[in-house]
């Protein structure tokens, strides 16, 4: 029987419902770790199969795991919290009850996080499809880019979703546990899909983060489990929440926070498809219609049209509308009709931008005309509507950074 311990280096949260037949493979990984100095939580969320009892086995055999039982079933999120509401540890690593941690799992995590002091840690995983069917979605993953620089939360994240390697799966992170405390970061409770928000939040707040590439948990594809055998309505209903509530970082005075919701709209649109879900004008109404903003609403129904973007400001600015100038790039129909909704909107534009001049081209809609080039220090940190068709579109844009690389091109149909 292994000593309790009075300070554990490492909090493993350990969330069961019905999985006797995965529980003893999960639980071995754990307590056979080479690092000692932890606490297993395994929080049982009314099992009606042998879970409960197993797990009482194993906390007979090593004093280090400490059993919460639910009275009725309550769901992932509110099992996790109650994980990180009784955690002691250092740091906070999950683990699903019908997965299995890789040898050395927590020690290398451990060690390397406190070596560099980092709020959170990432590292790989791999996939066990022993039981894996025909049409599951495999989670996790690898990532290939090079990410040895430690960056805050909020660069990791950009530069996650630039290379198409973001991970969201809790069980593939590593917490600093007074991080999460100090930021109160919980559990949504109630939906699916909770480790969107979650690690979209755990990013957003994280000084450090830091990647490694040594491959430390192993996800199992199986029948029966929460992402392959809940009703579409609940998947559905999970995705729509956490869409709703990344739009509340929108508002932040931080605008890589706010590039990094609309980032994270667009992902959650795409879960939508995943789970066979037609976008419908209804679905966008729904989140539209809640912005006030008539520009807003303009560029968040970008996120919905546009299949990629990832024009990145290399300096913050203030607020997106609050920001030290506001051009428009074009003179078209599209300006015509974006520049109504800019005056509705009660913002000040500066001027209407075009890549060559004529000798007519003084003034737009009542707005003075510059040409590109001779606005090289007007358009630092300048937010630049792009107000042009999809053929020039690109070339634009590469145009701008060109002129000056903080400028902000927006896209708006």
């Amino acid at each position: 029987m292994e000593e309790k311990n009075k300070k554990a280096k490492v909090s493993v949260i350990v969330p069961c419902y019905n999985v006797e037949k995965y529980i003893e493979d999960c639980m071995h990984s754990v307590m056979n770790q080479s690092e000692k100095e932890i606490e297993i939580l395994c929080i049982d969320d009314a099992s009606t199969d042998n879970t409960k009892e197993l797990l009482r086995v194993f906390a007979a055999q090593d004093s280090r795991i400490r059993i919460f039982e639910n009275e009725e079933n309550k769901g992932l999120s509110y099992s996790r919290n109650v994980g990180l509401k009784n955690a002691t540890g250092e740091y906070i690593m999950f683990l699903d009850s019908d997965d299995y941690f890789c040898e050395e799992a927590i020690q290398t995590a451990y060690k390397q996080a406190k070596k560099e002091g980092v709020d959170i840690l990432t590292f790989e995983s791999e996939v066990d499809q022993t039981e894996c069917e025909e049409g599951m979605r495999l989670y996790g993953g690898q990532r290939k880019c090079d990410y040895s620089q430690i960056l805050s939360g909020i660069e990791s994240y950009l530069k996650f979703r630039k290379n198409g390697e973001y991970i969201c799966t809790v069980w593939q992170h590593l917490y600093r546990r007074e991080f999460l405390d100090e930021n109160q970061i919980r559990y949504y409770e109630g939906i699916l899909h909770e480790d969107f928000l979650f690690s979209f939040k755990s990013y957003m707040c994280a000084k450090t983060v830091l990647v490694i590439k040594d491959k430390l948990y192993c996800y199992r594809i199986r029948p029966g489990s929460i992402c392959t055998s809940q009703k579409f309505e609940d998947h559905v209903r999970g995705i729509l929440t956490s869409m709703e509530q990344t739009m509340k970082w929108l508002t932040s005075s931080d605008f890589l926070i706010q590039r990094a919701a609309l980032y994270e709209l667009k992902a959650l649109k795409g879960e939508l498809a995943n789970y066979g879900y037609v976008e419908c004008d209804a679905v966008k109404r729904h989140f539209i219609m809640k912005i006030e903003n008539p520009l807003w609403k303009k560029i968040v129904e970008e996120v919905w049209q546009v299949e990629k973007f990832c024009w990145f400001p290399k300096k913050k600015v203030d607020k997106l509308f609050v920001c030290k100038r506001i051009y428009m790039y074009g003179k078209g129909k599209i300006a015509g009709t974006i520049i109504g909704d800019i005056e509705k909107s009660g913002l000040k534009l500066e001027g209407v931008i075009v890549s060559k001049k004529g000798d007519k081209d003084e003034r737009y809609a009542g707005y003075k005309v510059f040409q590109c080039d001779e606005l090289k220090e007007e358009l630092t940190e300048s937010v630049v509507i792009v107000a042009v068709g999809v053929r020039l579109r690109d070339e634009i844009i590469d145009y701008l950074f060109e002129i000056n690389e903080t400028a902000l091109p927006i896209v708006l149909q």
